[in-house]
């Protein structure tokens, strides 16, 4: 199953699109790719790059997306209605499972 997140421009075209899938490695297990394409005027769509995450290491990446996120004063603006909401669930889930903590 795919999921695709898309970007438009001011004049609603869409010109980013973030893709996740669901993939499974006979070595390694299921695992997330998260890729990257942009529509370049005269060039079509572009691949600009992904990403492999490892299925036991999603947690860990959704949360610790959300705590660097949470620093950012344009997303505390753009999510102000969920802030609080974000902040106890990130507190919450650290007093819990110890997931969100800094490895390093």
């Amino acid at each position: 199953m795919k999921a695709v997140l898309r970007e438009y421009d001011d004049n609603d075209r869409n010109v980013r699109n973030i893709w996740i899938d669901l993939f499974n490695s006979p070595k390694y297990g299921d695992y997330l790719y998260v890729q990257e394409t942009r529509w370049i005027e005269g060039e079509g769509w572009i691949s600009k790059g992904g990403t492999v995450i490892p299925i036991h290491l999603v947690i860990d990446f959704v949360l610790n997306i959300l705590k660097v996120a949470v620093k950012s004063e344009e997303f505390k603006k753009e999510h102000s209605e969920f802030l609080d909401q974000i902040m106890e669930f990130l507190k919450e889930i650290s007093l819990n499972t110890g997931i969100v903590k800094s490895r390093g």
